[in-house]
């Protein structure tokens, strides 16, 4: 079973670069609007902190400023605490 779930992307990004399996950009209508995260089966917490890592990534690489980082510091903090 495929599983996608979209996020409305805090500015008009640019197009999402090629040859990321995880991330992609809206389509029709939603195009530059928002983006889609791939997700399949079991995530563990380590999957969900490479995804925000290619989430910040991705963000700036499509111009929205995003300081690289702190998004995953900040998720290994909160799995820290609740394990």
């Amino acid at each position: 079973m495929n599983t996608t779930s979209g996020l409305q992307a805090p500015a008009r990004p640019g197009p999402v670069p090629a040859g990321d399996r995880l991330l992609a950009g809206g389509q029709g209508d939603l195009e530059g609007k928002m983006f889609r995260i791939s997700h399949m089966g079991y995530v563990d917490p380590v999957d969900t902190i490479g995804l925000l890592a290619a989430v910040e990534f991705t963000l700036a690489e499509s111009g929205v400023k995003v300081e690289i980082g702190k998004g995953v510091a900040t998720a290994a903090r909160v799995l820290r605490e609740w394990a």
